[in-house]
């Protein structure tokens, strides 16, 4: 991509100059190989898991099973879940989904991970959330896979999830599950989630299919609210007697909302899988201002963005994923999760995601998600995280952002 355009707009400029520029520095490129990275990765990706001996994180232990078979077990330390902070009832009346990401690849026994979601819960509710979207990583190998599958080191089993699910419920979240599927095994081969090409597509979606069935159940056990039954997988998008095996199995076994996660560019187009009732969006927008772009600037080019779409499409969407890398010169490629050598730049989030706030309010939208808060952090302390987190930096805007009046048409 080009280096973006600094524009400087006075702040007497009407709403319909800001509504010009807005759509003359919006870049939307369909063939753009960059994608909305659903999961970071390099260097400025994951939080690692703590290390032994630190008295603020116990020890995690290897999982012993994954999708279907019992609970985690092992040596481990026990400790007691954080006491629930309640969202508020003016907040869980609000229409809108108003929430963030929690990335979840903690593996330890049942005590470690209920004081792990205890603890991070905790953190979400106190930035006045009503929602929590559960991602975890998914596998699969290579840009011609045969099958998908979890890894017991990284892929929580379906009992795990839904110990995390009920202690979300506990605290009066809704709950969105979004399995991911990881891109640690299709970048080397130069693909990524939605460039996969199964040998037969049947064969590969019937995996997909079997892994997912424990997790449509735990769901439906624990009550929570939306299922994503997938995540940017663009190579799919045509395949609908595929799609609609996958939603009737979640119809059967899980029984709530079932949307599909887009990328920004195919959502844009709006080329979705049919079969699929409703449809999120992964929303990385590409838009041509620098660092000193106000919220209003912003905020006026992601509307003309999402104004692609008619306000009845609108009215139905959730922003599924909302993140950027609080660094320099990032506008014009949100989506790159920047570099572990650049500067943090707290602002550039910020103002990031006041303007998306500002839009997604103003437009109606059903909801939006920030990406992410990582399992293994410590939402106490921010230092030594990737620029792409949000502790400590744009979490000050999501809580302004939760706080302002909502409406849903």
């Amino acid at each position: 991509m080009r280096a973006p355009i600094r524009i400087r707009i006075s702040g007497a400029a009407s709403s319909a100059i800001a509504a010009t520029i807005a759509a003359a520095v919006l870049l939307v490129t369909a063939g753009c190989a960059q994608m909305a990275p659903g999961l970071p990765d390099g260097t400025d990706a994951i939080v690692a898991a703590p290390q032994s001996g630190d008295p603020a994180h116990p020890q995690l232990t290897p999982q012993a099973q994954v999708a279907g078979i019992g609970p985690e077990e092992g040596a481990g330390v026990v400790v007691s879940p954080a006491a629930p902070s309640l969202v508020p009832t003016p907040v869980q009346q609000i229409p809108a989904d108003l929430g963030v990401n929690l990335y979840w690849h903690t593996i330890g026994t049942p005590a470690v991970v209920d004081a792990t979601a205890g603890r991070l819960l905790n953190y979400v509710v106190g930035l006045g959330a009503n929602s929590v979207a559960i991602a975890f990583p998914i596998f699969t190998d290579g840009v011609h896979p045969t099958r998908v599958y979890g890894k017991p080191d990284i892929t929580p089993s379906p009992e795990a999830l839904g110990r995390v699910i009920a202690a979300a419920k506990a605290r009066g979240l809704r709950v969105m599950v979004r399995p991911l599927l990881d891109e640690a095994n299709l970048l080397p081969s130069g693909g990524w989630r939605g460039s996969i090409a199964p040998p037969n597509v049947d064969a590969w979606f019937a995996s997909y299919r079997s892994f997912l069935d424990p997790y449509f159940a735990v769901a439906k056990t624990q009550h929570a609210e939306e299922f994503v039954v997938a995540t940017e997988l663009d190579s799919f998008i045509g395949d609908s007697a595929q799609w609609r095996q996958v939603v009737a199995d979640g119809q059967a076994r899980f029984g709530g909302l079932i949307t599909y996660a887009s990328t920004w560019n195919t959502w844009d187009h709006a080329h979705v899988p049919s079969p699929v009732p409703d449809v999120g969006v992964d929303a990385y927008p590409p838009v041509h201002l620098g660092d000193s772009a106000t919220v209003d600037q912003l905020s006026a080019a992601w509307t003309s963005w999402l104004k692609s779409r008619p306000a009845s499409v609108l009215s139905q969407t959730a922003i599924q994923e909302l993140g950027i890398p609080a660094q320099s010169g990032v506008y014009a490629n949100p989506g790159s999760w920047g570099s572990a050598n650049a500067a943090i730049e707290p602002q550039i989030q910020v103002n990031w995601f006041a303007a998306a706030c500002q839009s997604a309010r103003a437009l109606h939208m059903r909801g939006l998600y920030f990406w992410m808060l990582d399992s293994n952090a410590d939402p106490s302390n921010a230092s030594n995280y990737p620029s792409g987190s949000f502790i400590g930096r744009g979490d000050s805007a999501i809580k302004t952002c939760f706080s302002q009046g909502w409406s849903h048409s």
